[in-house]
This record gives structure tokens, C-alpha cells and sequence, in this order.
């Protein structure tokens, strides 16, 4: 079963966030978000490709600002 955002990761006892609400709610919590996403870039069982459009993801949620949405 996939996991979401918010299921505890029984391995490791945490708690992740909650999953966003909208865009505007995942552009708020970026920061909290940012580190899961760069995380996912040193999974070994990832093809180049798929490092790369994370990679890509995440530059462009680093460069998306509050005045985007106004």
C-alpha cells in the first residue's frame, strides 16, 4: 500500500507531515518538504532520469515565490 505524507514510518518511530491542503499550502511548507525530496535523490534504486526530474522538481519549487500566487 502506498504510503501518504502523513503516515508514521514504523521503522523509524517518526511522524512525517501531513499532507498539503492545495499548491498554496505545499508552497508554505516547502522548507519542511525540501529535505524529504532532496533525500529521495540518494535512493540508489533510482535511474539518472529520475534523479534528474527530482532534481529539476525541486529547483523549481526553490524559485517559485509568494508573489507567484498573488
Amino acid at each position: 500500500m502506498p504510503r501518504n505524507l502523513g503516515d508514521q514510518d514504523e521503522s523509524k518511530g517518526e511522524m512525517s507531515s501531513a499532507p498539503p491542503k492545495d499548491l498554496i499550502d505545499f508552497h508554505i511548507r516547502w522548507p519542511e518538504f525540501r529535505p524529504v525530496a532532496k533525500s529521495v535523490l540518494n535512493k540508489p534504486e533510482l535511474s539518472l532520469e529520475q534523479k534528474q526530474i527530482i532534481g529539476w522538481l525541486i529547483a523549481l519549487s526553490d524559485r517559485v515565490r509568494q508573489e507567484d500566487f498573488e
